[in-house]
């Protein structure tokens, strides 16, 4: 995507479409996670006059929500270089941070377990087992 270019507009275009409401929402998702700046946000230590990092420019990696230009911060270029949703991404950046690196990569580990087997997992076995058990002999 070109640097300034509407990742919303970028998006309408695919063969099947997000909703613009879905787009809409991930982009203040971003914002208030400090991966994108918003055009009033005046650019950090180390940007470009347009918030950009000298990397995410160079990669053309801009992010527009259509109502004017926006940029990645350095915040969102470490993010997009997890492979992790952004907000446990920046939860194990912080815990990295603050020293806290096994209870960040626990609480990361919970929140990309798919709530069923989360919930199948606490399940005692013999619970399970003599509840099928008892179904089947009535």
């Amino acid at each position: 995507m070109a640097a300034g270019g509407s990742a919303a507009a970028l998006l309408a275009a695919t063969p099947d479409p997000p909703p613009a409401a879905a787009v809409a929402l991930a982009g203040r998702r971003l914002l208030a996670l400090g991966a994108v700046r918003s055009a009033a946000s005046p650019p950090a230590e180390g940007c470009d006059e347009e918030g950009l990092l000298p990397e995410a420019a160079s990669r053309e990696q801009g992010y527009s929500s259509g109502r004017g230009s926006t940029g990645l911060t350095a915040l969102g270029a470490l993010l997009a270089s997890l492979p992790v949703e952004p907000d446990v991404g920046r939860m194990l950046l912080l815990g990295c941070l603050l020293g806290e690196e096994p209870l960040a990569a626990s609480l990361a580990a919970v929140l990309a377990t798919p709530r069923a087997l989360a919930l199948a997992a606490l399940v005692p076995r013999d619970a399970s087992s003599s509840s099928s058990s008892s179904s089947s002999s009535s």
